[in-house]
């Protein structure tokens, strides 16, 4: 039975430690732990994790010398993951865009719904390919309420309107852009 009380818990760790510094105990821990060592069970053990260790330095040594050996194969099988991962990920959220019904995957990006993509970014600092990845197995109904499949004009007209674009020199008042391009005004070079 586990104890709950702190003051009892707190008494009990210090008659341990006022225990163990008894000479007579010390010896009898230490013939124990001579004893333990000793067994072929226990040492078994050590060594297999001994083993374990030295195979994983081992592993990983190699993978690191195959890495700069073939690193034209390294580049395409992670494109390729990478590929396959988006692929998942698209037919996941449904493979068409959330506002236009636009069907090409070249174009799509997914959204955050209420923005904060870059904070998201920043936290996570690595592939957030992947993350989101992790979110959609693990939580997929919170992970359609958090993201969103949109194509690459609907996902930037969005970022517009909801003012999501930090930069001033691509800060543009949208109601002026439409104003000008329903009257001609826009001009092309």
């Amino acid at each position: 039975m586990a104890l709950k009380d702190p003051i009892k818990i707190e008494k009990w760790r210090k008659w341990g430690e006022e225990y163990r510094k008894r000479p007579e105990i010390k010896e009898r821990i230490r013939k124990y732990g001579a004893e333990y060592s000793r067994r072929p069970d226990v040492k078994a053990k050590r060594n297999e994790i001994r083993r374990k260790g030295h195979r994983i330095e081992y592993i990983t040594n190699y993978r690191r010398k195959w890495q700069k050996d073939f690193p034209e194969k390294v580049r395409q099988y992670a494109h390729d993951f990478k590929v396959k991962r988006r692929n998942e990920l698209l037919d996941f959220l449904g493979d068409k865009c959330g506002k236009c019904g636009f069907v090409d995957r070249r174009a799509f990006q997914i959204d955050h719904k209420n923005g904060g993509g870059s904070k998201e970014r920043k936290l996570v600092r690595a592939g957030l390919l992947g993350v989101m990845y992790k979110m959609m197995k693990n939580g997929p109904v919170g992970f359609r309420q958090k993201y969103q499949l949109l194509c690459a004009n609907c996902n930037w007209i969005k970022r517009l309107e909801n003012n999501e674009i930090k930069r001033p020199s691509l800060e543009y008042n949208v109601h002026e852009i439409a104003e000008k391009t329903s009257r001609g005004d826009s001009q092309r070079r």
